[in-house]
């Protein structure tokens, strides 16, 4: 798993066209969790939290070498629906926020050891009373050295 801090941080940095701040809230898998709970005071949103999702080895060179890790992360995005429950109009906005993190993330490296953020997909998380969440998951990669013991 890696460090996810300096997502936090890009992503808190976020401002729309009229320079305000883009996410009421930018939080990580302990805040994910807090928001999720039946009654939670997530505000009017847009929140966005950023979760582990999975370290996934790739196989290693049969000359040596190290071994590749894809490492994905997940950008679950929170908005609450005005209006109606069908969410009408949230769809403009919730692309606009795609946009936003897609040119925050894409090519960018959180530290010298990781490759840079790719784009793995996304897809509707939970739409429910009132409230729309929306996944996006990213990858990024980093190499592990084997470690010779001798006994």
């Amino acid at each position: 798993m890696i460090d996810l801090d300096p997502v936090n941080t890009r992503i808190a940095d976020i401002k729309t066209a009229g320079n305000k701040k883009r996410f009421l809230v930018v939080g990580d898998a302990i805040g994910y969790a807090a928001a999720t709970k039946k009654g939670a005071m997530l505000g009017d949103g847009p929140n966005a939290y950023v979760l582990p999702v999975a370290d996934l080895p790739a196989a290693i060179p049969p000359e040596g070498g190290p071994q590749g890790v894809y490492s994905e992360f997940k950008v679950m995005i929170f908005k609450r629906l005005f209006g109606n429950a069908t969410g009408t109009g949230v769809n403009k906005e919730l692309i606009a926020i795609e946009k936003d993190l897609l040119a925050t993330l894409l090519g960018w490296s959180p530290n010298e050891n990781l490759g840079p953020i790719t784009f793995a997909g996304a897809g509707l998380a939970d739409f429910a009373d009132g409230e729309l969440w929306w996944g996006m998951t990213f990858r990024t990669t980093y190499g592990l050295m084997p470690t010779i013991r001798s006994f």
